[in-house]
């Protein structure tokens, strides 16, 4: 069975290597080099990186596991040789919700809080229907809906561009939407 000891002089290992990968990416990945860059070699790069940050989180989740095996919830752990601490939460797991008991509930709540005593609303009603839809938890809005109301969305927001995300996809490859499979061949 290993001792933690290997696995410290392993990660100083990774750390050191990561320090000098660190200085080889940033240098060609540098702004004045996109010329020089064949697209290839940069998903040859985002390919690498993401195999090993999935085994680095493999590893995290044996650890895990076996470290909520030891430790009880809301116990905090210091990690032995490092300033560092880490402490068990667990959350709660809640399935088989009664939405339309839960909904209802909560209208009859938040209205009752913006009724007076002759049980006239005091609030206006889009305070209420705000109030019901933070219960709810809703913190987007859902643009297709809103289009189909013919409300525009670019009315009530700032329409930035999105960021740029790279997914890992199975299938043949393709280069500039052409498939690198021979068309000849059928």
């Amino acid at each position: 069975m290993p001792e933690v000891d290997q696995i410290r002089g392993k990660f100083a290992d990774v750390r050191s290597l990561l320090d000098e990968l660190d200085a080889l990416i940033l240098e060609f990945t540098y702004v004045g080099n996109l010329s020089k860059r064949d697209p290839a070699e940069l998903v040859e790069i985002l390919a690498w990186i993401d195999e090993h940050a999935d085994r680095l989180k493999l590893f995290r989740g044996v650890t895990e596991s076996t470290l909520a095996r030891v430790t009880a919830d809301g116990e905090t752990v210091a990690a032995s040789g490092r300033d560092e601490a880490y402490e068990r939460r667990t959350s709660a797991d809640r399935k088989s919700w009664k939405h339309k008991e839960l909904k209802a509930i909560m209208t009859e709540k938040v209205i009752a809080k913006h009724t007076d005593e002759e049980g006239a609303l005091n609030a206006p009603v889009s305070v209420i229907v705000s109030e019901v839809l933070n219960c709810a938890g809703i913190n987007y809005w859902k643009v297709k809906e809103l289009q189909a109301l013919g409300v525009s969305p670019d009315k009530y927001s700032v329409k930035k561009p999105g960021k740029t995300r790279f997914q890992r996809v199975s299938g043949p490859a393709t280069v500039n939407g052409e498939s690198e499979e021979d068309d000849d061949f059928i």
